[in-house]
């Protein structure tokens, strides 16, 4: 997706993801879309300035729940790229985010367990840098999962996006004391279902065209997506070749039934604080 001067994708073990029904709400600063999550396996969050004039940080959230920032500017030039790909819990240790299994119950207590359920959230702030931090400020927190909703209110989320069980060893780069200002930059909501989930709401055609050399477009390979960075010096934004149908009343109600509203902006410059990560 890209809005004003921004782009961001999602990318599942090393591929992009193809996006569907994407919507630009201009005055409101934001950009949707469907993807289709798979189980069990790991994904990132890339974004990128394409007009960089000032610092600014990302704000990641996954099924509601803010985990962590990352930061664009002067150093991160010449490409003005980053990603979040987990939840850093120290210096060294970084938990993946990844694509699960959701769980249910009759348990009344979790009736309000769904905001934010099955989306990916992005937004993006301006932000004044205040000095870069000489040791590694530990998270408060870490961050509460939805594991399980009530079985009423599952919607046809069967997955959930998380936290991988497993660690990576990776040390971090040094982080940086920022104050974020003024109202957000834009804000990239992902939201995402099972496959055949997006299919049977005709969301996402059931068949997926293939390119010449056999690539599947539904993530677009890896290959590709270098190709393009060095052919256009850009990051990729592959095109939806095949619309899928979304006008009927049935879908309709059900793309509206299920769409929620991203994790509010004021909610995102409560938690921001004061680091953000330069890398993972």
């Amino acid at each position: 997706m890209l809005l004003n001067g921004f782009q961001a994708w999602i990318t599942i073990e090393g591929e992009v993801v193809q996006e569907y029904g994407q919507e630009i709400f201009a005055t409101e600063n934001q950009a949707t879309c469907w993807i289709p999550s798979e189980l069990g396996k790991e994904f990132q969050v890339h974004w990128k300035d394409h007009s960089y004039s000032v610092p600014t940080t990302g704000r990641v959230g996954v099924d509601g729940t803010l985990h962590g920032g990352k930061l664009i500017y002067e150093g991160s030039a010449p490409r003005f790229t980053t990603r979040k790909r987990g939840f850093r819990e120290s210096s060294t240790r970084l938990f993946p985010f990844v694509f699960s299994k959701l769980g249910s119950t009759d348990d009344d207590s979790y009736l309000d367990n769904i905001k934010g359920l099955g989306e990916i959230s992005l937004t993006i702030w301006r932000v004044r840098l205040i000095e870069k931090l000489e040791t590694y400020k530990q998270p408060r927190s870490s961050p509460v999962e939805k594991n399980v909703v009530h079985e009423t209110m599952k919607k046809g989320i069967d997955h959930r996006a998380g936290l991988s069980s497993s660690y990576i060893y990776r040390p971090g780069i040094p982080q940086i004391a920022v104050e974020p200002y003024g109202e957000p930059v834009v804000q990239f909501c992902f939201r995402y279902r099972p496959l055949d989930v997006l299919q049977a709401k005709s969301i996402m055609p059931r068949t997926i065209q293939l390119s010449d050399n056999g690539t599947n477009l539904l993530t677009g390979g890896l290959a590709q997506i270098k190709q393009q960075v060095e052919d256009r010096g850009m990051d990729p934004q592959i095109e939806d070749k095949s619309k899928a149908n979304t006008s009927g009343t049935e879908t309709d109600a059900w793309v509206k039934q299920n769409t929620s509203v991203c994790v509010k902006a004021e909610e995102i410059k409560q938690e921001i604080g004061i680091k953000v990560e330069q890398g993972d």
